[in-house]
Order: structure tokens, then sequence, then C-alpha cells
């Protein structure tokens, strides 16, 4: 991967994929100065940049209020600098992002504060630091294109990844006590191997074993004894998956 340097294949994307008449003057105008590297030396400027030609939808309206709703939807408390990393491996770093987990979008601000979606569509991965390291987000189920998750572990045959969702519980009122309306997190695991589909699965050892093929999964128990791993916990499953697949083929 590389950071971006050229807006050319940005344009081209925006303008193959939305065709907007936006006229001459307009590319000529964002790119002045800086097609061949990001116009200002910022990556904001570069999200700016492309967000005038829409490769990130605006919000419309105001953001639900959520502040009147216990706890918080988002992943991280305030807007931290992520990275985004297009298909053609092309990067956009320091960019101020947020995840909603209620409503699965990410949002970005500008330097003018304006909040922004962005299309998921166009990026193959979004990083955003989160808990001391990076939640690295992709598109992994094709029957769910519009929704990211977090990747553990993935290599060419296998990804091991988890949804981490929020539900808002409604309040109530009974005249004699009040609740207000919350949010609850949960966390669901899930493993995809080849074209197969998604599995959901627990974080015990014989619900996910029970995934794979005899042999492999005879593979990956014989791994985890070997190296004194309990299988209870997610980064147990990272270490097993990790230390299988680096170093041996395995899988039929």
């Amino acid at each position: 991967m590389k950071i971006l340097l050229s807006l050319t294949s940005v344009f081209f994307l925006v303008f193959s994929l939305h065709a907007q008449n936006t006229g001459g003057a307009a590319l000529e105008a964002a790119g002045a100065g800086g097609i061949n590297g990001l116009v200002g030396g910022t990556a904001t400027n570069a999200f700016q940049t492309m967000h005038a030609e829409s490769v990130f939808k605006a919000r419309g309206g105001d953001r639900l209020s959520y502040g009147t709703v216990k706890g918080s939807p988002f992943l991280n408390k305030e807007a931290v600098k992520g990275t985004l990393v297009l298909h053609d491996g092309n990067m956009l770093k320091d960019v101020l992002l947020q995840f909603d987990l209620y409503t699965n979008d990410i949002i970005a601000t500008l330097e003018d504060g304006e909040e922004v979606f962005i299309d998921k569509i166009y990026y193959k991965e979004i990083i955003i630091p989160t808990d001391g390291k990076d939640a690295v987000l992709r598109r992994l189920d094709p029957e769910k294109p519009d929704i990211l998750y977090e990747v553990l572990y993935q290599d060419e045959d296998m990804a091991f990844f988890k949804q981490r969702t929020v539900t808002l519980r409604e309040g109530s009122n009974s005249g004699l006590a009040k609740v207000k309306p919350r949010f609850d997190k949960r966390t669901t695991y899930f493993i995809k191997q080849g074209k197969q589909k998604v599995e959901k699965v627990k974080l015990k050892e014989k619900d996910v074993l029970s995934k794979f093929k005899k042999r492999e999964a005879n593979t990956l128990k014989s791994y985890a004894k070997k190296n004194g791993i309990k299988l209870k916990k997610e980064k147990d499953f990272i270490t097993l998956f990790t230390g299988v697949y680096s170093d041996a083929e395995v899988k039929e």
C-alpha cells in the first residue's frame, strides 16, 4: 500500500461512476496546483476535494438526537485520525473519523467542521484506532455488502472477524418511574471460508472448530494444545489462526 500521491485515479472514479456534469472548471479548480500531489499537502484537503465531487455522501439533516440516550453508539467517544484505503492500495491518512455502530456508518469531519458520511463502496478498508490498536474495517459478506466488519485474522482462504453492534432500548415512563432510552452494545463473531457463506460462531473451541473440515480442525486443536492456547477469548483464536496458517498449509 502507498500514501495517496495523486488524485487522478480518484477523479476518474468519481466521473466514471457518478457521471456528474460538474464541468471542466470544477475539475480545474479542484486540481489546480495539486493534481500530482495532495492539494495543500494534507489528506484533509484531498478529502475535501473528493467530497466536492461526491465521493462522499453529504449528511442529510441532523444526526439522531443521541444526547437524550444513555450511553454512546460510537466506536470511540471522539473522532480520531484514521486511514481510508482505496481499492488500488492508495491511502488517505489522518482523516478524522467516527464509526457509528448503531447505523454502521463511517462519519468524517472536515476542516470546516462539516460532517459527512463516507460512501463505503469506494474503499477496500477503513482503519480506525481504538483501544490501543487499529480496527481494520472491511466489507466481508457478499450478501451484506454495505456492512463493515472488523478483521481479526484473514488470509486468502479464510477470514475470522467480528461485528460490534448497538441497539436502542426504548425508554419508559410509568408515572412512578422514568427510564431513559439507552444504547446496548454487543459483539458477534464470524468465520468465512473461501466462497462459502459467512457463518456466525461463538467463542468456544467446539463451535469454532466445527466450522472446519475434520483434518483441519484436528490440526488446529493439536496446535492449541501444544502451545497452551485455551480457545476461550478473541485473542486466543487470533493466536491460533496466525500460528497455524503462517507456517503450514493444512487446508484441503
